[in-house]
């Protein structure tokens, strides 16, 4: 006799992840635009502070600025969105 176990996600937690994902890009959304796009190509696509700062012709204190700035709102807005704080 085999057991078999599927770990795949099931139907409710498909539909969660995607309402969260959904959440996430209102959120994200919600941001101003130059601080929304530093912020996804420093911490979602992996770029440097330094390739960003070449990118978008700021200095990279500046593109620390719109990174702290905007994780901070995007925190917020998901708070108000009822998504729990990871910060300590």
């Amino acid at each position: 006799d085999l057991f078999v176990c599927d770990e795949a996600p099931g139907a409710a937690e498909n539909l969660a992840m995607q309402e969260n994902i959904e959440q996430l890009a209102a959120a994200l959304d919600s941001l101003p635009p130059r601080c929304r796009d530093i912020l996804i190509y420093c911490k979602l696509e992996g770029h440097s502070y330094r390739e960003a700062a070449l990118r978008f012709g700021i200095a990279e204190k500046t593109v620390a600025e719109h990174v702290y700035r905007g994780a901070q709102r995007l925190g917020d807005e998901l708070g108000r969105r009822g998504f729990r704080s990871c910060r300590p």
